[in-house]
């Protein structure tokens, strides 16, 4: 994986290709996933994982630019992580502020205005410590005792409820992206944003990007509410992946 990642640093802007292929930045007032939307890329969650998708259908084909995927064993361990990034939420749904703290919709204008965007969440700070972006990528706790994270009998019957995915493999991800935007939406509710403005010289250790447009601390209409919900739709996520990714092998090699 380290030489994907120096193969794959330079060829994107304004991050390294490797920082930007595991999402996508679709505002919440969308419904779906569309590529015409801002926060979406030639280099973006979706186009990754169908770049995998060509490698491995094709042996003899070569991954569009601006990828670099040597071969199918590279391709097959980056699909298994970009199918998990994909289904969660903030990896592929955001929320756009406006300076007051107002939710902002950039694709309104014809400049598509990412200067509102929140880093999926990485310049949203919940405390000190934390912000939005890492509290919806950590693990539920009772799944984190098993080292090697086997799934529990309740993820199990989840994931087997997940309906089969129809069409085409190289469909996938863009129908998986849009149900994720959708499933988005309640990681941005009843939550409010002020603006965060670090004492001149200090470090903002909740934020673990480089250079943030703005920082924002948020406040919870009831917190211990928002993290039962959250905790739920991460179960929800994490069967949904774990059942596609093995649709999508299926349909790869039937």
């Amino acid at each position: 994986m380290q030489d994907y990642a120096k193969r794959n640093w330079s060829s994107c802007t304004p991050l390294p290709c490797n920082q930007q292929y595991h999402y996508a930045e679709v505002a919440k007032q969308h419904d779906g996933y569309d590529s015409s939307y801002a926060g979406t890329s030639d280099h973006d969650i979706v186009s990754a994982v169908n770049a995998a998708v060509l490698v491995l259908t094709n042996p003899t084909a070569k991954s569009p630019p601006p990828f670099s995927i040597r071969d199918q064993k590279e391709a097959l361990l980056l699909l298994a992580h970009f199918v998990g990034d994909l289904h969660q939420p903030l990896h592929v749904g955001a929320i756009y502020l406006d300076p007051s703290g107002i939710p902002a919709n950039p694709d309104l204008n014809t400049q598509k205005d990412t200067a509102t965007g929140t880093e999926g969440g990485n310049a949203i700070c919940i405390n000190p410590a934390a912000n939005l972006h890492y509290e919806w990528d950590a693990i539920p706790s009772d799944l984190q005792l098993d080292p090697e994270f086997r799934a529990d009998a309740a993820l199990v019957q989840k994931a087997q409820a997940i309906a089969p995915t129809l069409g085409e493999p190289e469909a996938f991800a863009k129908l998986w992206a849009s149900d994720t935007v959708v499933a988005s939406h309640s990681a941005f509710d009843d939550l409010t944003f002020k603006a965060l403005t670090p004492p001149k010289g200090s470090s903002v250790k909740c934020f673990n990007h480089s250079n943030p447009k703005s920082l924002w601390i948020v406040s919870f209409k009831d917190q211990d509410s928002y993290l039962k919900a959250q905790d739920n739709l991460k179960r929800d996520q994490i069967a949904k992946a774990g059942a596609r990714l093995a649709q999508l092998l299926n349909a790869i090699w039937p």
